[in-house]
């Protein structure tokens, strides 16, 4: 490592430190480390409250804002890129004593940064079940499908759907959300330009976990019957696929 860069290094690690160094290495100001300091946690604050906005609109603006800088403070930045920031938002709320009285919150966290990281994703080609056409009918059932970049699933004991729908501009202002009512598993994705969230029916988390795990169809289908015999499998597959689970697909 040159000079230059382990200088930049060391100057990298004072500024995303919760403490500055002390002492200060010579020639450092102090004022002018103050200022970096400040500007980088401000810009990671204001980045935290736009990727969870969902928790935000919840707790409002100056608690919101508060957690994130509690956040800034325990949590170093996963990287330099500010669309990293905020892995550990979830686990860090769960533990955040302010937020006891709100225990969905966590999972809900949990959602924002799943939504945050779909819109982030790389672009991949959304799979559809009409590529099936393409094949021979006895092939289908050796069919893979890969799990898209922007996609992934959520399972929590509270309703995150019903939260996150209370939260919408067209919300009904008199909808209330029954806390006790359970939860289940929501998938998240991004099948055109924007990120959408799906409740799943437990057979349908189990045929979507079954082939993001490299099931063929046929032995996805199989696992998915065996736990919920009643699924329309047909029926999975397009509500999984709709919601972009899926990208390239192999046919053995």
């Amino acid at each position: 490592m040159s000079v230059l860069a382990r200088w930049q290094q060391q100057l990298i690690n004072a500024i995303t430190a919760p403490l500055p160094p002390d002492p200060l290495p010579e020639g450092w100001n102090a004022v002018g480390l103050d200022a970096y300091r400040g500007n980088a946690r401000l810009v990671r604050v204001e980045a935290l409250l736009a990727a969870f906005h969902l928790c935000g609109q919840i707790v409002g603006e100056p608690f919101m804002r508060g957690l994130c800088r509690q956040y800034v403070s325990a949590v170093p930045a996963a990287s330099g890129n500010l669309s990293d920031d905020g892995a550990q938002m979830g686990d860090f709320i769960a533990s955040f004593a302010p937020a006891a009285e709100l225990p969905y919150l966590a999972d809900v966290a949990r959602l924002d940064w799943a939504r945050h990281q779909a819109a982030w994703a790389d672009a991949a080609p959304v799979w559809q079940p009409a590529q099936l056409a393409a094949l021979p009918a006895d092939a289908w059932a050796d069919v893979r499908l890969a799990r898209h970049p922007a996609a992934s699933c959520l399972h929590s004991r509270w309703p995150l759907a019903a939260i996150e729908a209370l939260h919408q501009p067209d919300a009904d202002p008199e909808q209330s959300v029954d806390l006790t009512a359970g939860g289940g598993a929501l998938l998240v994705g991004r099948p055109q330009w924007l990120p959408v969230s799906h409740p799943l029916s437990t057979g349908e988390a189990t045929l979507l976990h079954a082939l993001w795990q490299g099931q063929t169809l046929g032995q996805a289908a199989e696992t998915a019957l065996n736990q919920a015999p009643a699924l329309a499998l047909a029926d999975a597959l397009a509500t999984l696929a709709q919601t972009g689970a899926f990208t390239e697909w192999t046919a053995s």
